[in-house]
């Protein structure tokens, strides 16, 4: 579900994706570190692919 473009997954988590679940605060903290942390790992691995063609 998170494996979308990174800008896209990163405006959906800042317009409060998680504000009305059910999860603890404590909870979805962790959980929007891991999914932006996933994220930025995805748009890291794009750039060097994009790099990788490119060289």
């Amino acid at each position: 579900m998170f494996l979308m473009a990174g800008d896209h997954a990163e405006a959906i988590l800042d317009d409060g994706l998680f504000h009305g679940s059910q999860l603890s605060d404590a909870k979805a903290m962790v959980a929007m570190r891991k999914i932006r942390h996933m994220v930025s790992a995805l748009k890291v691995r794009d750039k060097q692919s994009i790099m990788g063609k490119v060289a």
